[in-house]
């Protein structure tokens, strides 16, 4: 994880310039690996793709380097329960990664809070942003959906390049 203000000020700048949205410095997202069955577990590992797997939680920069990855829980762990179990969250709600509370100031705006982004199985936090829920949406929250979901994009983009380099993650 990148520890100076500076550092953190880089990677939002970088995630603002590739992808217009402003204040972000990451998208986290889970994925599941498959596994052989390991003895005696049960159905520790079986997930909702019916298959056996591990967990890895992922935080992603703008280059699509991996910036914090919690892996090895169970397969049929949610993103949401890794997520309430990661040393990621303790960091950012402990405020011990350096993480600038807020930046400058966006035009027409006060000061905004420095984010990650996620998908909506995980919670809606001043550090942390997820598309609005539901289907009939106003048309200002559907633009908002659509820059979040394209910032979203990192980290499976991440994951894509990791599972063609290392087929084991396949």
């Amino acid at each position: 994880m990148p520890e100076p203000v500076e550092e953190w000020q880089k990677a939002t700048q970088q995630l603002n310039t590739n992808w217009n949205f402003p204040m972000c410095f990451g998208a986290i997202d889970g994925e599941r690996v498959s596994i052989s069955k390991p003895p005696k577990s049960g159905s520790e590992y079986f997930d909702y793709k019916a298959q056996n797997s591990i967990a890895m939680l992922a935080l992603v920069d703008a280059d699509n380097r991996f910036m914090y990855i919690n892996a090895g829980s169970c397969g049929r762990a949610s993103d949401a329960g890794i997520w309430d179990r990661c040393t990621l969250k303790e960091g950012l709600e402990q405020k011990l990664l350096n993480v600038p509370t807020t930046g400058a100031p966006l035009p027409f705006s006060t000061e905004w809070p420095y984010v990650i982004v996620g998908d909506d199985a995980f919670p809606l936090k001043t550090y942390m942003m997820k598309p609005f829920p539901g289907e009939d949406l106003t048309a200002d929250k559907r633009i908002f959906n659509y820059w979040l979901s394209r910032e979203r994009r990192l980290s499976l983009n991440a994951f894509g390049i990791l599972s063609a380099k290392f087929r084991i993650f396949k």
